[in-house]
């Protein structure tokens, strides 16, 4: 699955704005949880039946990109539990800039099994004009 992305410097923006009024020294464990520090974008990969057995390849402008399994539970990371898999796009994101995500999936999955990346930790906002 290969798409382009290009997130406004507004976002940019919100994500400093975000983390000045939540200035929190997380430790790394806690980064593996995906709703935890909440002043990083995170790309989000959807299934609609997803399987924590699944290996992923995230890659921006060709580097690699550490997935994460997210959990309802930090401490039960077990299948019962697993909502699906993230990544952290702080350390590769471009502001302002059209950048290219590629994503691979080493197994097969049936017809419609997977819904897409969506960009999370995003609040919505108000815009004067969109571009098409």
């Amino acid at each position: 699955y290969n798409v382009s992305m290009n997130v406004p410097t507004r976002v940019g923006d919100q994500i400093a704005a975000r983390q000045q009024a939540y200035p929190l020294n997380w430790s790394a464990e806690e980064l593996t949880v995906s709703w935890l520090a909440p002043a990083r974008p995170m790309l989000t990969i959807a299934f609609a039946t997803p399987l924590n057995t699944l290996i992923l390849t995230v890659l921006v402008d060709g580097h690699p990109v550490p997935v994460t399994p997210a959990y309802n539970s930090r401490a039960l990371a077990e299948p019962g539990c697993f909502l699906g898999f993230f990544a952290d796009l702080s350390a590769v994101v471009t502001y302002g800039s059209l950048q290219s995500v590629a994503l691979s999936v080493e197994q097969q999955l049936p017809a419609g099994g997977f819904l897409g990346l969506f960009l999370d930790n995003i609040a919505p906002e108000l815009t004067p004009a969109a571009e098409l």
